[in-house]
C-alpha cells in the first residue's frame, strides 16, 4: 500500500501532528491545518473557507438587522403560551371542583367549564338581584371579588371568584 494517495488531500498512513484552526463568522467559516514539527508550527496543509448566507435581512453593518426566523419564533411563542394558558385553566378547574368550590361535572372541553361556569353566574345573578342590570350582572365575578374581601363567601362563589382571578391573571399588554 503507497504511503500517499494523489489529489488535493493526502491521506496519510502515519499519524502526523496537525493543528485545525477554524475562524468562524456570521456569514462564513474559514478554515486551516498546519503541520506541527516539535509542537511548533511548520507549514499550512489545507486551508479554505465557506461562504453562506446571513441568517439575517436588513443591513447588518448598521445594526439594523432581523432574524429570518423572527415571524416563526414569535408565532411559536404565541402557540406556547396559548397552550400553557388553556393547561392552566383546565388544571385550576379540576382543582377546584376536587375542593368542592365548584360543582361537579364534566369538564374536558372548554364549552362544558363554560356551561358550569354559566349556571353558577345565572344563579348568583338571581340569587342577587343583578339579573336586571346587565352591567352588574356583566360584573358579577369582579364584585366577588371585592366582596370576598370584605366577608366571607359561599363556596361556588369563592371558586368563582378564584377562578376568574386565574383567567385575568397577570394582564399586561406586551
Amino acid at each position: 500500500m503507497p504511503a500517499d494517495r494523489t489529489g488535493p488531500y493526502r491521506l496519510r498512513t502515519r499519524a502526523a501532528k496537525y493543528l485545525l484552526g477554524l475562524d468562524v463568522g456570521t456569514t462564513s467559516i474559514g478554515w486551516a491545518v498546519i503541520a506541527l514539527n516539535n509542537d511548533l508550527p511548520c507549514g499550512i496543509l489545507h486551508a479554505g473557507v465557506r461562504c453562506f448566507e446571513a441568517g439575517v435581512e436588513g443591513d447588518m453593518e448598521k445594526g439594523q438587522d432581523a432574524s429570518r426566523a423572527a415571524e416563526r419564533r414569535a408565532a411559536r411563542l404565541a402557540r406556547r403560551q396559548l397552550w400553557r394558558r388553556a393547561v392552566r385553566g383546565r388544571k385550576l378547574f379540576r382543582m377546584l371542583q376536587a375542593l368542592d368550590l365548584l360543582p361537579p361535572g364534566e369538564a374536558q372541553t372548554p364549552q362544558q367549564r363554560h356551561a358550569i361556569l354559566h349556571a353558577i353566574d345565572q344563579e348568583l345573578r338571581e340569587r342577587y338581584g343583578l339579573a336586571s342590570d346587565p352591567v352588574k350582572a356583566h360584573l358579577l365575578p369582579y364584585l366577588l371579588r371585592a366582596w370576598a374581601v370584605e366577608r366571607p363567601l359561599a363556596r361556588y362563589e369563592l371558586g368563582r371568584a378564584l377562578y376568574h382571578l386565574a383567567q385575568r391573571r397577570g394582564f399586561q399588554t406586551n
